[in-house]
């Protein structure tokens, strides 16, 4: 039965078998078994009868030893038994020719007996025995590999044996090679011929001799023979995996299939068809199931053939083979396990998943390693990569799996160019799916299906599909679907992969429309719960009512406990619930501990009212109702049930409604004691379906539960929130590390999900506004590697959020700006949220976002106006019409969907995809990944046109600090310190005022380009401004004269150029070294000569004690410092 609750449909089937002991080699090749050729039998049969020198009873054994072979009997007796018979010497040596003629051991006695005998032919024999013994030479001669004296010895012959001799010892790679043409051959040597040509798979030639044998044997009907040659067709027809095949060929295939498995069952036993049959096969890749109950009739002449490389039909069709098997590795030790799957891998035949998951289940971790290590260390064969792959796939788990994702990685890139059988590739995909690694089963799968858009519809081929919906592929999937054919688009798996594509794209009218058509699969119960559920789920998505769709529900088909799909449907059936109550009972009293949640989640679903809490007392019901009751001091629920047996088998929660006890509850009230002396005390008498609930709950609670709530509400109601919030924080475990991620120097993009928000939007915005979030940012419009496009613009959520914050969306002016459905459905829910009239502003204090309905703010001050005004601008596009590109299937785990998106549609488009993340940047543009263009903001511009800006300062100093530029300014931060802007200013010392020594690592290095600046040619001083609000700002933090002195020492004994000083005494320097110190000295002169000046004027600003301030500095200063 196809399950239809997996993401992944399919029918099962031989599948799962097919990884038992397989070889990667190639692709199948139709051709018929090599024969052992010999000659025609009538042929020999009728030389030896028309030998008059032969009596009739040797004539007589000798045909009897013809036909006996001819039928396949054992001849072994026979032949001892002439050989014990006083022969003639013509009847000795037609006796050699009849054994050499069919391939039987002759020794060399005999052998030169026959040659000698050639030789000195003096009589006239008949032509029929002479032309015998010359075919009986012509084999010897060959056997010599004597090919003059044989032709010799063909030239001389007439008859049509030695014709048959002859080809049956030449490699006769073409028909031009035969000596004698084919009209001159009897009908035995051209069937000869036929069968040899057929072995070749020499379809060309085959069907020019067939033809003349069509034309003169009016006997034979050659049905075998025209089957062979369709068969050997199918490597020219068809050209590519099974699960690849157009319908139409597929289609041709079946019939081939049919009528060979027709024939050898009408027929009989054929060596050659037979051969053919296990080859398709393995061609088949055991899906066919008409193939293997075929062979399964025929195990006996399936193990004269030699495994097929691919798979081991053998096993897959004898069903105590494989429970041996299993046997055998179920009881087989992790080492015995471990040596087995080391030697698969030499081998190269794959280790089966049965004996992997085995191996996973008993052996310790170290053991995995330890093998895995093993295999790692093999010579990089297809077979030994597709080994490791399969071991990963399934020992995921059990490894590293950082390490284990990446080497699953660069495996699947080293198999891309090998041939192997799709089944295998599409077993060892679903062991990544199970392993959340989907992107990884995708780069798997899709190089094999690129070529074939539109193979027939395999549940290979469902699962390729479902795997292109479950990875965003939609131009992929959108092709495949429209390419199907009229009557498969019937099939229920097409129709369901339809209506969950369009419940994707929120399609909901058109995917309810598909889900409905499937309620005409009335023979699947699974299918009708799945359809059932998704018609629910679309009308409660569109706030419909669906009490419709319940009331069509047949309660027959909610019966099966392990659907979840049938708990939910029955919490539905309301109005049914006296029908459904029993069911439900059954299930639960049957397995109580494991329908312990559904019981509990289905009565907590129910509304008020709707549950009878009243015990029945009389019912048709197996369940008449519960009580609760006390048995010394222990509280005990029992169910009480009608059904005897089912008493019997779960005594711990079910009484007997014939039993003493309840009898006796049934006749008491609530409180009074049913056992003297007050040991047992009923407390409640309950309806059946509470009394389970109750039991659910105890049930859950020894397993699963604990309580989660320990913190304390304020009073205060102003304090609530905070309460909560503190509470939160509390139990919080991943708070360290969620702060330390978000202070590294990873991509936003990667770590906004720290960000506690409300969307993807929110998170990014936020985790730009931040304070403890860091940043950073590449300037690339200069970078030549990079392929620009700074006319359209993609934003995703993080570009659309750094533009509002940094406030430069004005810049964006005649830019064409693109964004994903996604995206705006994010941005509108951020939006939403703020409310319509509200001003949202960013609070520092809190470092989250704060609104008010009062208009306190300058209008560029409100974030939601600002984000409202760029997503007027954008040009919103469909993020379900195109195919992800593999770095975003790749990185699923870290990307948000938007961003994904957001990078397919400028891949698609050509469009420009805005980021200024050095780490995305880096993924991006890397060569096995490079994706789509990139757009850039003239950043550099920008910031300096807008320096004076205090909005743009902050966002530009909060970003330089937290990237820690700011111990040697940037570009960026060299434009704000050039503001003679009050405020800006301010805005720079504020946020570094508590760290002094920052202040004055930032004040040494302006005043070192200042110095730069001094000695270029433009003499341009344009620090100043800041220089001196930092010096005022620093001296300001101290009193007193000797602090006030102390600090000035040390913003004047700052570190120099290059870790430089002034030349040392009894230092002995060449005359570069001297050179570079002079020009050191002279830098350091004016940069000291320059902080002097600066110094003096903050002085005069503050009043400070100039003469006294400065004698105390000159002490404490050398002498040779300040010249």
């Amino acid at each position: 039965m196809t399950d239809l609750h997996n993401d992944i449909l399919v029918s099962g089937d031989n599948l799962g078998a097919i990884l038992t002991g397989c070889v990667i080699n190639g692709p199948v090749m139709f051709s018929t078994h090599n024969p052992a050729l010999v000659v025609e039998q009538n042929d020999v049969q009728t030389a030896f009868k028309n030998n008059v020198n032969l009596s009739p009873t040797i004539k007589i054994l000798i045909d009897q030893l013809l036909q006996m072979y001819s039928q396949g009997e054992s001849i072994t007796g026979l032949l001892s038994a002439i050989s014990a018979i006083p022969l003639t010497d013509q009847e000795h040596i037609s006796f050699i020719a009849c054994k050499l003629l069919i391939k039987q051991v002759v020794t060399q006695e005999e052998k030169t007996k026959l040659l000698s005998e050639l030789g000195s032919l003096t009589i006239k024999l008949s032509p029929d025995y002479e032309d015998c013994l010359f075919a009986g030479a012509i084999i010897i001669m060959s056997e010599r590999g004597d090919e003059e004296r044989k032709f010799e010895l063909f030239s001389r012959s007439i008859g049509e044996l030695s014709k048959q001799a002859y080809i049956c010892t030449t490699d006769l790679k073409d028909i031009d090679c035969l000596p004698f043409s084919l009209d001159e051959c009897s009908i035995p040597t051209l069937k000869l011929i036929l069968n040899l040509f057929i072995s070749y798979g020499n379809s060309d030639v085959s069907s020019k001799i067939l033809s003349i044998l069509k034309a003169r044997d009016f006997v034979y009907e050659y049905k075998k023979e025209i089957l062979l040659l369709e068969c050997i067709d199918l490597n020219l027809i068809i050209g590519t995996d099974y699960f690849l095949l157009t319908k139409q060929k597929k289609e041709y295939l079946n019939t081939i299939i049919q009528r060979v498995i027709d024939f050898l069952e009408s027929n009989g036993y054929s060596n050659d068809l037979f051969f053919i049959a296990v080859q398709l096969a393995s061609y088949t890749q055991a899906e066919d199931i008409r193939l293997l109950s075929f062979l399964e009739k025929h195990q006996q002449e399936l193990e004269a053939f030699q495994p097929i490389p691919g798979i081991n039909l053998r096993i897959l069709v004898s069903v105590s083979e494989q429970e041996l098997q299993d046997s055998i590795i179920r009881k087989s030790s992790p080492e015995k396990l471990a040596e087995k799957i080391i030697q698969n891998s030499k081998d190269g035949t794959l280790t089966a998943i049965i004996t992997l998951e085995q191996f996973s289940k008993k052996a310790k971790p170290g053991q995995i390693k330890a093998t895995y290590k093993k295999i790692k260390k093999l010579e990089k064969t297809p077979a030994v990569i597709l080994s490791n792959l399969v071991f990963l796939a399934v020992m995921y788990d059990h490894l590293d799996e950082s390490t284990c994702r990446n080497d699953i990685f660069y495996l699947i890139k080293s198999l891309e160019s090998e041939d192997v059988f799709l089944a295998i590739l599409i077993n060892l995909s679903e062991k990544l799916i199970e392993k959340d690694l989907s992107e990884l089963a995708l780069m798997l799968l899709k190089p094999r299906f690129k070529e074939f858009e539109n193979p027939w519809v395999s549940p290979v081929y469902i699962r390729y599909l479902n795997l292109l919906l479950s990875t965003s592929q939609y131009y992929d999937l959108d092709t495949r679907l429209k390419l199907i054919a009229a009557d498969d688009n019937l099939l229920v798996t097409i129709i369901v992969l339809r209506a969950k594509l369009a419940l994707s794209r929120g399609e909901l009218d058109e995917s309810y429309e598909y889900f409905y058509q499937l309620l005409d699969n009335p023979n699947d119960n699974s299918c009708l719960r799945y359809v059932w559920m998704n018609l629910i789920n679309i009308r409660q998505q569109q706030n419909k009512d669906y009490r419709d769709i319940v009331s069509v529900i047949d309660l027959d088909v909610l019966d099966d406990p392990k659907d979840p799909y049938s708990w939910l449907l029955l919490s539905e059936m309301i109005d049914h619930l006296d029908d459904i109550t029993d069911k439900i009972l059954y299930w639960f009293v049957v397995e109580p501990q494991k329908y312990a949640e559904n019981i509990f989640r289905f009565v907590s679903s129910l509304p008020n009212g709707a549950l009878s809490k009243e015990y029945r007392y009389s019912t048709d019901s197996p369940f008449i109702g519960a009580f609760c009751y006390s048995m010394s001091g222990r509280n005990e629920i029992r169910l009480v049930c009608s059904i005897p047996q089912l008493c019997a088998q779960q005594g711990t929660y079910l009484i007997s409604s014939d039993s003493p006890l309840t009898c006796k509850l049934e006749k008491i009230k609530c409180g009074e004691s049913f056992i003297i002396g007050n040991f047992g005390v009923l407390r409640e008498k309950i309806s059946p379906l509470l009394g389970a609930y109750r039991l659910a709950t105890e049930l859950m609670d020894m397993d699963m539960n604990v309580p989660f709530w320990k913190g304390n509400i304020d009073s205060d109601p102003s304090k609530v929130y905070q309460s909560l919030v503190d509470f939160i924080e509390s139990i919080d475990t991943n708070k360290e590390h969620r702060e330390t991620t978000l202070a590294s120097d990873l991509s936003l993009h990667f770590k906004y999900q720290y960000v506690k928000g409300i969307n993807s939007f929110s998170q990014a915005l936020q985790g730009y506004l931040s304070g403890k979030v860091s940043n950073y940012f590449s300037l690339i419009s200069n970078n030549e590697e990079i392929e620009l496009n700074d006319k359209d613009i993609v934003l995703d959520e993080f570009g659309f959020a750094l533009i509002v914050a940094i406030g430069c969306h004005e810049q964006l002016i005649n830019n064409n700006i693109h964004i994903t459905e996604g995206t705006r459905k994010s941005i509108e829910g951020w939006l939403f949220n703020c409310g319509e009239d509200s001003t949202i502003y960013f609070d520092k204090e809190y470092d989250y976002f704060s609104y008010t309905n009062q208009p306190i703010l300058e209008p560029k001050d409100n974030l939601a106006d600002n984000v409202r005004l760029l997503l007027k601008r954008c040009k919103i596009h469909n993020d379900k019409e195109f195919d992800m590109p593999m770095i975003t299937i790749l990185g699923q785990k870290l990307f948000s969907y938007n961003t994904r998106a957001s990078i397919t549609l400028a891949s698609v488009k050509g469009y420009g995809y805005f980021v200024l993340d050095p780490l995305i940047l880096r993924i991006l543009t890397a060569e096995e990944f490079k994706c789509c263009p990139l757009a850039t903001i003239n950043y550099l511009d920008f910031i300096q046109t807008n320096v004076n800006s205090v909005e743009v300062a902050e966002h530009i100093i909060r970003f330089s600090k937290q990237s820690n530029y700011l111990d040697f300014p940037d570009l960026c931060i060299d434009f704000v310190c050039q503001s003679k802007n009050d405020d800006v200013v301010n805005i720079f010392i504020e946020l570094f005022q508590d760290d002094v020594q920052r202040l004055m690592n930032i004040l040494n290095a302006l005043f070192i380009k200042s110095a730069f600046n001094q000695i270029s040619e433009e003499n341009i001083d344009c620090y100043k401004f800041i220089v001196t609000k930092i010096i005022y700002r620093i001296l300001t933090l101290k009193s007193g004269l000797t602090e006030t002195a102390a600090i000035i020492f040390d913003i004047m004994d700052s570190q120099d150029v290059e870790n430089y000083g002034f030349i040392q005494p009894n230092v002995t320097y060449n005359k570069s070294e001297f050179e570079f110190c002079q020009d050191s000295r002279y830098i350091n002169r004016i940069r000291l000569l320059y902080c002097m000046d600066c110094l003096m004027q903050v002085s005069e600003q503050i009043q400070l004690p100039f003469e006294d301030l400065w004698n105390y500095v000159d002490r404490l200063c050398a002498t040779d410092i300040i010249e």
